[in-house]
Protein backbone atom coordinates (compact mmCIF):
# COMPACT_ATOMS: atom_id res chain seq x y z
CA UNK A 1 0.00 0.00 0.00
CA UNK A 2 1.31 3.41 -1.07
CA UNK A 3 0.50 7.01 0.60
CA UNK A 4 -1.51 8.66 -1.31
CA UNK A 5 -1.46 12.71 -0.99
CA UNK A 6 -4.14 13.58 -3.35
CA UNK A 7 -8.37 14.96 -3.07
CA UNK A 8 -9.89 13.00 -0.86
CA UNK A 9 -12.85 10.77 -1.49
CA UNK A 10 -15.92 11.94 -2.02
CA UNK A 11 -17.78 10.48 0.99
CA UNK A 12 -14.96 12.06 3.38
CA UNK A 13 -15.12 15.68 1.83
CA UNK A 14 -18.72 15.66 2.19
CA UNK A 15 -18.41 14.79 6.18
CA UNK A 16 -15.67 17.34 6.09
CA UNK A 17 -17.79 19.86 5.04
CA UNK A 18 -21.29 19.02 7.01
CA UNK A 19 -19.06 18.09 10.57
CA UNK A 20 -17.12 21.86 9.93
CA UNK A 21 -20.60 24.17 9.36
CA UNK A 22 -22.07 22.28 11.94
CA UNK A 23 -18.99 23.16 14.58
CA UNK A 24 -18.77 26.59 12.77
CA UNK A 25 -22.59 26.82 13.54
CA UNK A 26 -22.97 26.34 17.25
CA UNK A 27 -21.35 29.48 18.11
CA UNK A 28 -23.55 31.70 16.17
CA UNK A 29 -26.39 29.61 17.76
CA UNK A 30 -25.09 29.88 21.05
CA UNK A 31 -26.64 33.31 22.08
CA UNK A 32 -30.16 32.26 20.78
CA UNK A 33 -29.76 28.50 22.90
CA UNK A 34 -28.95 30.84 25.39
CA UNK A 35 -32.28 33.21 25.33
CA UNK A 36 -34.52 30.39 25.42
CA UNK A 37 -32.69 28.23 27.65
CA UNK A 38 -33.38 31.25 30.37
CA UNK A 39 -36.56 31.81 28.94
CA UNK A 40 -37.79 28.07 29.84
CA UNK A 41 -36.30 28.29 32.79
CA UNK A 42 -38.07 31.00 34.09
CA UNK A 43 -40.95 29.20 33.70
CA UNK A 44 -40.30 26.08 34.54
CA UNK A 45 -41.32 24.79 38.05
CA UNK A 46 -38.88 23.84 40.72
CA UNK A 47 -38.76 20.48 40.64
CA UNK A 48 -38.37 17.83 43.79
CA UNK A 49 -35.20 16.17 43.73
CA UNK A 50 -36.91 12.34 42.95
CA UNK A 51 -38.64 13.81 39.92
CA UNK A 52 -35.26 14.30 38.61
CA UNK A 53 -34.03 10.98 39.92
CA UNK A 54 -37.52 9.52 38.19
CA UNK A 55 -36.55 10.22 34.47
CA UNK A 56 -32.27 9.61 35.23
CA UNK A 57 -33.59 6.21 35.97
CA UNK A 58 -36.05 5.97 33.12
CA UNK A 59 -33.58 6.36 30.78
CA UNK A 60 -31.31 4.14 32.14
CA UNK A 61 -33.88 1.77 31.99
CA UNK A 62 -34.79 2.02 28.18
CA UNK A 63 -30.75 2.39 27.65
CA UNK A 64 -30.28 -1.17 29.37
CA UNK A 65 -33.00 -2.63 27.06
CA UNK A 66 -31.75 -1.47 23.70
CA UNK A 67 -28.26 -2.66 25.01
CA UNK A 68 -30.18 -5.98 25.64
CA UNK A 69 -31.48 -5.88 22.46
CA UNK A 70 -28.48 -4.83 20.37
CA UNK A 71 -26.70 -8.12 21.64
CA UNK A 72 -29.22 -10.25 20.95
CA UNK A 73 -30.01 -9.32 17.78
CA UNK A 74 -26.54 -9.21 16.57
CA UNK A 75 -26.12 -12.97 17.40
CA UNK A 76 -26.39 -13.63 13.62
CA UNK A 77 -23.79 -11.31 13.05
CA UNK A 78 -21.31 -13.57 14.53
CA UNK A 79 -22.06 -16.12 11.92
CA UNK A 80 -22.66 -13.71 8.44
CA UNK A 81 -21.49 -10.43 7.61
CA UNK A 82 -23.81 -7.03 9.30
CA UNK A 83 -24.28 -5.67 5.55
CA UNK A 84 -26.46 -9.05 4.78
CA UNK A 85 -28.40 -9.49 7.86
CA UNK A 86 -31.71 -7.62 7.35
CA UNK A 87 -31.92 -6.23 10.94
CA UNK A 88 -28.63 -4.35 10.34
CA UNK A 89 -30.06 -0.98 10.37
CA UNK A 90 -31.62 -1.71 13.90
CA UNK A 91 -28.36 -2.10 15.07
CA UNK A 92 -26.78 0.22 13.45
CA UNK A 93 -29.25 2.74 15.03
CA UNK A 94 -28.70 1.39 18.94
CA UNK A 95 -24.98 1.53 18.56
CA UNK A 96 -25.24 5.57 17.18
CA UNK A 97 -26.51 6.65 20.65
CA UNK A 98 -26.59 4.21 23.25
CA UNK A 99 -22.83 3.83 24.67
CA UNK A 100 -23.10 7.50 24.20
CA UNK A 101 -26.27 7.68 26.08
CA UNK A 102 -24.49 5.86 28.79
CA UNK A 103 -21.44 7.72 29.04
CA UNK A 104 -23.29 11.27 28.61
CA UNK A 105 -25.80 9.97 31.78
CA UNK A 106 -22.61 9.08 33.82
CA UNK A 107 -20.64 12.15 33.54
CA UNK A 108 -23.88 13.86 34.81
CA UNK A 109 -24.26 11.43 37.48
CA UNK A 110 -20.17 12.59 38.32
CA UNK A 111 -20.52 15.30 39.55
CA UNK A 112 -18.46 17.37 42.18
CA UNK A 113 -14.77 16.86 43.56
CA UNK A 114 -13.63 13.40 43.86
CA UNK A 115 -13.97 13.03 47.64
CA UNK A 116 -12.50 9.85 49.68
CA UNK A 117 -16.29 8.91 50.35
CA UNK A 118 -17.02 8.78 46.58
CA UNK A 119 -13.69 6.85 45.63
CA UNK A 120 -14.95 3.98 48.04
CA UNK A 121 -18.15 3.69 45.96
CA UNK A 122 -16.29 3.51 42.86
CA UNK A 123 -13.87 1.08 43.82
CA UNK A 124 -16.80 -1.09 45.66
CA UNK A 125 -19.64 -0.96 42.99
CA UNK A 126 -17.10 -0.23 39.63
CA UNK A 127 -13.41 -1.26 40.10
CA UNK A 128 -14.32 -4.77 42.49
CA UNK A 129 -17.32 -5.92 40.49
CA UNK A 130 -15.13 -5.25 37.09
CA UNK A 131 -12.23 -7.80 39.04
CA UNK A 132 -14.77 -10.34 40.27
CA UNK A 133 -16.58 -10.90 36.59
CA UNK A 134 -13.69 -11.32 35.41
CA UNK A 135 -12.62 -14.11 38.09
CA UNK A 136 -15.72 -15.76 37.78
CA UNK A 137 -15.32 -16.29 33.71
CA UNK A 138 -11.87 -17.13 34.31
CA UNK A 139 -13.12 -20.12 36.80
CA UNK A 140 -16.02 -21.22 34.27
CA UNK A 141 -13.88 -21.29 31.09
CA UNK A 142 -10.73 -23.13 33.52
CA UNK A 143 -13.60 -25.48 34.54
CA UNK A 144 -15.41 -25.49 30.93
CA UNK A 145 -12.08 -26.12 28.61
CA UNK A 146 -10.38 -28.50 31.75
CA UNK A 147 -7.35 -26.25 31.74
CA UNK A 148 -6.13 -23.17 33.38
CA UNK A 149 -7.41 -20.23 31.03
CA UNK A 150 -4.56 -17.42 30.88
CA UNK A 151 -5.66 -14.28 32.62
CA UNK A 152 -5.00 -10.69 32.30
CA UNK A 153 -7.04 -7.77 34.78
CA UNK A 154 -5.33 -5.37 32.14
CA UNK A 155 -6.87 -6.92 28.96
CA UNK A 156 -10.79 -5.41 29.35
CA UNK A 157 -11.47 -7.87 26.02
CA UNK A 158 -9.63 -10.94 26.88
CA UNK A 159 -11.00 -13.92 28.50
CA UNK A 160 -14.21 -12.36 29.03
CA UNK A 161 -17.95 -11.74 28.49
CA UNK A 162 -17.09 -8.41 26.28
CA UNK A 163 -18.92 -6.23 28.38
CA UNK A 164 -16.43 -5.65 31.44
CA UNK A 165 -14.94 -3.13 29.56
CA UNK A 166 -17.01 -0.52 30.48
CA UNK A 167 -16.47 -0.88 33.79
CA UNK A 168 -13.11 -0.03 33.66
CA UNK A 169 -13.55 3.08 31.42
CA UNK A 170 -15.57 4.30 34.15
CA UNK A 171 -12.60 4.62 36.47
CA UNK A 172 -10.74 6.48 34.31
CA UNK A 173 -13.11 8.65 33.16
CA UNK A 174 -13.70 9.41 36.74
CA UNK A 175 -10.04 10.10 37.43
CA UNK A 176 -9.61 11.92 34.01
CA UNK A 177 -12.58 14.19 34.91
CA UNK A 178 -11.03 15.13 38.32
CA UNK A 179 -7.86 16.20 36.58
CA UNK A 180 -9.24 18.16 34.16
CA UNK A 181 -12.11 19.66 36.92
CA UNK A 182 -10.03 22.93 36.49
CA UNK A 183 -10.90 23.79 33.43
CA UNK A 184 -13.97 25.72 32.66
CA UNK A 185 -16.97 24.10 30.48
CA UNK A 186 -15.63 25.22 27.39
CA UNK A 187 -11.91 24.33 27.24
CA UNK A 188 -13.23 20.80 28.76
CA UNK A 189 -15.53 20.12 25.86
CA UNK A 190 -12.88 21.16 23.55
CA UNK A 191 -10.22 19.07 25.13
CA UNK A 192 -12.68 15.56 25.14
CA UNK A 193 -13.38 16.21 21.51
CA UNK A 194 -9.58 16.41 20.36
CA UNK A 195 -9.00 13.86 22.74
CA UNK A 196 -11.62 11.50 21.19
CA UNK A 197 -10.78 12.48 17.82
CA UNK A 198 -7.14 12.02 17.72
CA UNK A 199 -7.28 8.91 20.00
CA UNK A 200 -8.61 6.81 16.74
CA UNK A 201 -5.24 7.19 14.82
CA UNK A 202 -2.98 6.87 18.21
CA UNK A 203 -4.71 4.30 20.59
CA UNK A 204 -4.70 0.53 18.88
CA UNK A 205 -8.25 -0.99 20.11
CA UNK A 206 -6.63 -3.70 21.43
CA UNK A 207 -5.09 -1.83 23.74
CA UNK A 208 -4.47 -2.29 27.73
CA UNK A 209 -7.84 -1.09 29.90
CA UNK A 210 -9.89 -0.71 26.47
CA UNK A 211 -8.40 2.92 26.05
CA UNK A 212 -9.22 3.09 22.76
CA UNK A 213 -12.82 3.21 23.73
CA UNK A 214 -12.22 5.19 27.01
CA UNK A 215 -10.83 8.21 24.71
CA UNK A 216 -13.45 7.34 21.70
CA UNK A 217 -16.40 8.33 24.34
CA UNK A 218 -15.20 10.36 26.74
CA UNK A 219 -16.66 13.68 25.01
CA UNK A 220 -20.20 12.21 25.70
CA UNK A 221 -18.97 12.04 29.09
CA UNK A 222 -17.76 14.98 29.72
CA UNK A 223 -20.70 16.75 28.25
CA UNK A 224 -22.93 15.26 30.44
CA UNK A 225 -20.23 16.35 33.29
CA UNK A 226 -20.51 20.01 31.92
CA UNK A 227 -24.36 20.65 31.23
CA UNK A 228 -27.44 20.29 32.91
CA UNK A 229 -29.12 17.15 31.17
CA UNK A 230 -31.94 17.34 33.54
CA UNK A 231 -32.71 21.05 32.31
CA UNK A 232 -32.21 20.56 28.86
CA UNK A 233 -34.78 17.52 29.43
CA UNK A 234 -37.32 19.89 30.40
CA UNK A 235 -36.76 22.96 27.44
CA UNK A 236 -36.93 19.76 25.12
CA UNK A 237 -40.06 19.00 26.31
CA UNK A 238 -41.26 22.09 27.11
CA UNK A 239 -41.22 23.15 23.89
CA UNK A 240 -43.78 21.74 21.30
CA UNK A 241 -41.72 22.57 18.07
CA UNK A 242 -38.59 20.61 19.70
CA UNK A 243 -40.12 18.05 21.40
CA UNK A 244 -41.80 17.22 17.87
CA UNK A 245 -39.06 17.98 15.95
CA UNK A 246 -36.34 15.83 18.01
CA UNK A 247 -38.56 12.76 18.21
CA UNK A 248 -39.49 12.81 14.85
CA UNK A 249 -35.24 12.76 14.01
CA UNK A 250 -35.02 10.08 16.81
CA UNK A 251 -37.62 7.68 14.64
CA UNK A 252 -36.94 9.04 11.95
CA UNK A 253 -32.99 8.06 11.56
CA UNK A 254 -34.50 4.41 12.24
CA UNK A 255 -36.83 4.18 9.26
CA UNK A 256 -34.08 6.07 6.97
CA UNK A 257 -31.82 3.28 7.41
CA UNK A 258 -34.15 0.45 7.13
CA UNK A 259 -35.31 2.44 3.74
CA UNK A 260 -31.95 2.94 2.51
CA UNK A 261 -29.41 0.10 2.96
CA UNK A 262 -26.71 2.03 1.41
CA UNK A 263 -26.65 5.04 4.46
CA UNK A 264 -26.87 2.21 7.20
CA UNK A 265 -23.59 0.36 5.77
CA UNK A 266 -21.64 3.53 5.98
CA UNK A 267 -22.00 2.96 10.52
CA UNK A 268 -21.90 -0.78 10.75
CA UNK A 269 -19.45 -2.30 12.98
CA UNK A 270 -15.76 -1.74 12.72
CA UNK A 271 -16.49 1.19 9.44
CA UNK A 272 -14.53 4.20 9.76
CA UNK A 273 -15.00 6.24 12.40
CA UNK A 274 -16.51 3.48 14.75
CA UNK A 275 -16.17 4.91 18.39
CA UNK A 276 -14.97 1.19 18.92
CA UNK A 277 -12.33 0.55 16.92
CA UNK A 278 -9.07 2.88 15.91
CA UNK A 279 -8.73 4.24 12.52
CA UNK A 280 -5.91 1.71 11.46
CA UNK A 281 -8.58 -1.11 10.03
CA UNK A 282 -11.82 -0.67 8.69
CA UNK A 283 -14.58 -2.63 6.70
CA UNK A 284 -14.57 -1.32 3.10
CA UNK A 285 -18.34 0.57 2.64
CA UNK A 286 -18.22 -0.72 -1.06
CA UNK A 287 -18.03 -4.39 -0.20
CA UNK A 288 -19.85 -6.64 -2.94
CA UNK A 289 -22.35 -8.34 -1.16
CA UNK A 290 -21.21 -11.49 -2.68
CA UNK A 291 -24.36 -14.26 -1.26
CA UNK A 292 -23.60 -17.98 -0.57
CA UNK A 293 -26.59 -20.69 -1.41
CA UNK A 294 -28.83 -22.04 0.06
CA UNK A 295 -29.57 -19.95 2.11
CA UNK A 296 -28.11 -16.12 0.22
CA UNK A 297 -25.83 -15.68 3.52
CA UNK A 298 -22.50 -13.52 3.43
CA UNK A 299 -19.60 -14.47 5.08
CA UNK A 300 -18.10 -12.23 7.97
CA UNK A 301 -16.31 -9.34 6.90
CA UNK A 302 -12.79 -7.70 8.20
CA UNK A 303 -11.41 -4.44 8.80
CA UNK A 304 -8.68 -4.10 5.88
CA UNK A 305 -5.41 -2.47 7.12
CA UNK A 306 -5.05 1.10 6.36
CA UNK A 307 -1.62 2.82 5.71
CA UNK A 308 -0.98 5.55 8.55
CA UNK A 309 -0.30 8.34 5.88
CA UNK A 310 -2.01 9.91 2.94
CA UNK A 311 -4.92 12.61 2.74
CA UNK A 312 -7.46 9.94 3.75
CA UNK A 313 -5.13 9.10 7.18
CA UNK A 314 -4.87 12.41 7.71
CA UNK A 315 -8.79 13.02 7.98
CA UNK A 316 -9.98 9.93 9.40
CA UNK A 317 -11.54 12.00 11.78
CA UNK A 318 -13.89 13.31 9.99
CA UNK A 319 -15.54 10.76 9.97
CA UNK A 320 -15.67 9.83 13.73
CA UNK A 321 -16.97 13.84 13.91
CA UNK A 322 -20.61 12.73 12.14
CA UNK A 323 -20.51 9.98 14.36
CA UNK A 324 -20.48 12.40 17.82
CA UNK A 325 -22.77 14.56 15.82
CA UNK A 326 -25.49 12.56 14.87
CA UNK A 327 -25.47 10.53 18.72
CA UNK A 328 -25.61 14.10 20.44
CA UNK A 329 -28.71 14.50 18.10
CA UNK A 330 -30.03 11.09 18.97
CA UNK A 331 -29.00 11.96 22.54
CA UNK A 332 -31.42 14.86 22.53
CA UNK A 333 -34.62 12.69 20.67
CA UNK A 334 -33.89 10.38 23.51
CA UNK A 335 -34.50 12.55 26.05
CA UNK A 336 -37.65 14.23 24.41
CA UNK A 337 -38.78 10.78 24.22
CA UNK A 338 -38.12 9.63 28.04
CA UNK A 339 -40.93 9.44 30.65
CA UNK A 340 -40.76 10.39 34.18
CA UNK A 341 -42.13 6.82 34.93
CA UNK A 342 -41.88 5.22 38.39
CA UNK A 343 -42.47 1.78 36.62
CA UNK A 344 -39.18 2.46 34.40
CA UNK A 345 -37.59 3.93 37.54
CA UNK A 346 -37.98 1.17 39.54
CA UNK A 347 -35.88 -1.10 37.62
CA UNK A 348 -33.83 1.80 36.10
CA UNK A 349 -31.91 1.99 39.44
CA UNK A 350 -30.12 -1.59 39.04
CA UNK A 351 -29.08 -1.90 35.31
CA UNK A 352 -25.43 -2.82 36.33
CA UNK A 353 -27.42 -6.57 37.13
CA UNK A 354 -28.84 -7.13 33.28
CA UNK A 355 -25.78 -5.48 31.93
CA UNK A 356 -23.49 -8.02 33.45
CA UNK A 357 -25.55 -11.20 33.68
CA UNK A 358 -27.54 -10.73 29.93
CA UNK A 359 -24.44 -12.60 28.51
CA UNK A 360 -24.93 -15.38 30.48
CA UNK A 361 -28.14 -15.76 29.04
CA UNK A 362 -26.59 -16.18 26.17
CA UNK A 363 -23.57 -18.34 27.25
CA UNK A 364 -25.02 -21.00 29.47
CA UNK A 365 -28.10 -21.52 27.28
CA UNK A 366 -28.84 -20.00 24.12
CA UNK A 367 -25.58 -20.92 22.55
CA UNK A 368 -25.61 -24.57 23.69
CA UNK A 369 -29.10 -24.80 22.15
CA UNK A 370 -27.67 -23.48 18.74
CA UNK A 371 -24.81 -26.22 18.92
CA UNK A 372 -26.96 -28.79 19.34
CA UNK A 373 -29.30 -27.63 16.80
CA UNK A 374 -26.97 -25.57 14.47
CA UNK A 375 -28.65 -26.86 10.47
CA UNK A 376 -31.72 -24.92 12.08
CA UNK A 377 -29.71 -21.92 13.27
CA UNK A 378 -28.19 -21.66 10.14
CA UNK A 379 -31.71 -21.41 8.09
CA UNK A 380 -32.57 -18.28 10.02
CA UNK A 381 -29.32 -16.82 8.97
CA UNK A 382 -30.80 -15.54 5.42
CA UNK A 383 -33.50 -12.98 4.35
CA UNK A 384 -37.17 -12.04 7.09
CA UNK A 385 -38.61 -14.03 4.88
CA UNK A 386 -36.51 -17.33 4.45
CA UNK A 387 -36.33 -17.47 8.58
CA UNK A 388 -34.24 -14.40 9.72
CA UNK A 389 -38.23 -13.53 10.75
CA UNK A 390 -37.23 -15.51 14.25
CA UNK A 391 -34.55 -12.86 15.15
CA UNK A 392 -37.34 -10.11 15.65
CA UNK A 393 -38.43 -11.94 18.72
CA UNK A 394 -34.94 -11.08 20.78
CA UNK A 395 -36.54 -7.21 20.09
CA UNK A 396 -39.48 -8.49 22.89
CA UNK A 397 -37.10 -11.10 24.51
CA UNK A 398 -35.23 -7.46 25.51
CA UNK A 399 -37.81 -6.12 27.76
CA UNK A 400 -38.75 -8.81 29.65
CA UNK A 401 -35.26 -10.24 30.30
CA UNK A 402 -34.01 -6.58 31.46
CA UNK A 403 -37.36 -6.92 33.76
CA UNK A 404 -36.32 -10.58 34.72
CA UNK A 405 -32.57 -9.62 35.21
CA UNK A 406 -33.46 -6.77 37.57
CA UNK A 407 -35.77 -8.42 39.76
CA UNK A 408 -35.31 -8.26 43.49
CA UNK A 409 -34.97 -12.59 43.54
CA UNK A 410 -32.01 -12.21 41.28
CA UNK A 411 -30.17 -9.16 43.00
CA UNK A 412 -30.60 -11.03 45.80
CA UNK A 413 -28.35 -13.44 44.47
CA UNK A 414 -26.50 -11.69 42.28
CA UNK A 415 -25.58 -8.65 44.35
CA UNK A 416 -22.68 -10.74 46.50
CA UNK A 417 -20.64 -9.92 43.04
CA UNK A 418 -22.37 -7.24 41.23
CA UNK A 419 -22.58 -5.14 44.98
CA UNK A 420 -19.61 -6.42 47.08
CA UNK A 421 -20.02 -4.20 49.77
CA UNK A 422 -18.81 -7.36 51.70
CA UNK A 423 -15.52 -6.98 49.98
CA UNK A 424 -15.25 -3.21 50.77
CA UNK A 425 -15.77 -4.26 54.32
CA UNK A 426 -13.31 -6.75 53.91
CA UNK A 427 -10.69 -4.06 51.80
CA UNK A 428 -11.16 -0.59 52.54
CA UNK A 429 -10.87 1.74 55.91
CA UNK A 430 -13.70 2.24 58.12
CA UNK A 431 -13.94 5.65 57.37
CA UNK A 432 -14.35 4.58 53.56
CA UNK A 433 -16.90 1.93 53.99
CA UNK A 434 -20.32 2.90 51.96
CA UNK A 435 -23.34 1.59 52.16
CA UNK A 436 -25.53 1.73 48.53
CA UNK A 437 -29.03 3.63 49.62
CA UNK A 438 -32.50 3.04 46.89
CA UNK A 439 -29.94 1.84 44.40
CA UNK A 440 -28.74 5.81 43.65
CA UNK A 441 -25.55 4.84 42.86
CA UNK A 442 -25.80 1.80 40.67
CA UNK A 443 -22.01 1.35 39.29
CA UNK A 444 -23.46 1.39 35.52
CA UNK A 445 -24.10 4.92 36.28
CA UNK A 446 -22.15 6.23 38.97
CA UNK A 447 -21.11 8.13 41.47
CA UNK A 448 -23.82 10.79 42.50
CA UNK A 449 -27.27 12.46 42.06
CA UNK A 450 -26.90 15.99 41.48
CA UNK A 451 -28.44 18.18 43.57
CA UNK A 452 -31.84 19.67 41.80
CA UNK A 453 -30.85 23.38 41.41
CA UNK A 454 -27.40 22.17 39.87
Amino acid sequence: MECVWARPAPLTQLYGVVSLALLAALPVSRAWLAKVCMEAKANMPLLPPSTRETWLDSARFILIVFIVMGHYVAIPCSYIAEQSYWLAPLLVWINLFVMPGFAALSGYLSKGQLTQARLGRLLTYVLFPYILSRLVYWVYSSLKFGTIAYFDPFDAFACSLGLEWYLIVLVQWRLLIALLSPFNKQALLICALALGLVSGNWVPSNSTLALQRACAFFPFFALGYSTDLSHIREVVTRSTICKVGLRACFVGTLLLLFHSPGIARLFMLQTLGDLNFDYGGAVPVNVETTKMPPWNIMPVLGPMPREPCGTEWILSFVHRLVRYELGLLLLLGLLAWVPSSSAMAKYGQYTMYPYLLHPWIYELWLMPLINRHLVTFISTLGPITTGGYIWSFTVLLAPALTLALSSAPVRAVASVLIEPVWLAKLLLSQEHQTERSSGKDDPCIPLQIPKASA
